[in-house]
């Protein structure tokens, strides 16, 4: 497995959260792979902590449901299956569609603007990592614009499980397809001020990625291959 290079130690103080915010990285940027074991001493070193943190930092994103624990195995990256993507998708049109008329209540020139940037960045982004990143901060900066901190934190906690999803390269080439069309009807609902429309853009951008998703999974059911094995 390819690493990247190994970055400065973390400072203690705040090293549980920190040291939980790298392993999202790495999942996000595929550097550990749905299935994959957490190499728990080789992360101990790379960032210079004991294994008490690490043990911390596992912990919260295992209540995030990015890891797992398996017998014999440890700490795992989570895996999606298609019941697991269906009730996400449940949980995040419910929320979604309801946070669109505060966004609306709240939105100014300058956040259309923004959002306008963020999806610039989606469009010209040329890596899977990099996709994810702008994808989840396009949508993530329009949730915050709610003023409302716990929805845009519900909603955070269902969007960032995509990548638990097998074959991201492959994935994203799909959803970076449908977005450029979704984003641009939202955004142009967004602008007019058009409640049902926005509605209407969100869900059927739902739709599209949880399809995407689902017909991943599918393909991965009929060509399963055993999980990677932990790196030592």
């Amino acid at each position: 497995m390819t690493r990247t290079p190994i970055p400065t130690p973390l400072d203690v103080r705040d090293s549980v959260q920190a040291l939980a915010q790298c392993l999202r990285d790495d999942i996000f940027a595929g550097r550990l792979s749905p299935g994959q074991a957490i190499p728990q001493e080789e992360v101990s070193a790379r960032y210079g902590m004991s294994r008490s943190p690490l043990r911390e930092a596992l912990r919260a994103l295992e209540a995030e449901g990015m890891i797992e624990y398996r017998a014999n195995r440890g700490a795992v990256v989570a895996c999606m299956d298609e019941s697991t993507v269906r009730d996400i998708y449940q949980v995040r049109r419910l929320l979604e569609a309801g946070a669109i008329p505060l966004v609306l209540d709240n939105i100014h020139e300058q956040a259309l603007a923004e959002f306008s940037r963020l999806d610039a960045a989606i469009r010209t982004s040329r890596d899977a990592a990099a996709f994810v990143h702008a994808h989840h901060e396009f949508h993530q900066r329009i949730y915050e614009s709610t003023g409302n901190p716990v929805l845009a934190r519900a909603i955070h906690s269902h969007t960032i499980k995509a990548v638990l999803v097998p074959n991201l390269p492959l994935l994203v080439k799909s959803i970076k397809a449908c977005s450029k069309t979704d984003h641009a009807r939202l955004l142009e609902a967004f602008a007019r001020r058009d409640l049902k429309d926005a509605r209407k853009a969100t869900l059927e951008h739902l739709d599209h990625v949880e399809g995407v998703i689902l017909r991943a999974l599918a393909s991965r059911a009929t060509t399963q291959t055993p999980p990677p094995e932990k790196v030592n």
